[in-house]
């Protein structure tokens, strides 16, 4: 059997039940903060991911327009030909050249 016995708040009481609301408003502000944060990282996370995924293509394409540039090499084309149909500038495909030598 459980007895509620009524009783004066006291100025104690008063100043525990301010330190019960205060913990609660700390508690929510700390699990607010903590949200915000995995909100961040999960952002973060997703842009990297997808800037890396464009980098890794950009790359890719000039792989492949350097494969391209090194197969012409080997076919004695023109360098001003490999330019205009690689897209590579001129320095780099002259380089490529001097690698192959």
């Amino acid at each position: 059997m459980i007895f509620i016995f009524n009783r004066q708040k006291t100025g104690a009481d008063n100043l525990f039940n301010q330190l019960k609301l205060l913990s609660l408003w700390l508690l929510i502000a700390i699990v607010l903060n903590e949200r915000d944060t995995y909100n961040q990282i999960a952002y973060a996370r997703k842009f990297g991911r997808e800037e890396g995924i464009k980098q890794g293509l950009e790359q890719g394409k000039v792989a492949e327009r350097e494969a391209i540039a090194l197969r012409m090499i080997g076919a004695n084309t023109p360098i001003e030909f490999i330019v205009s149909c690689t897209g590579l500038d001129k320095a780099a495909v002259e380089a490529l050249a001097r690698k192959t030598k």
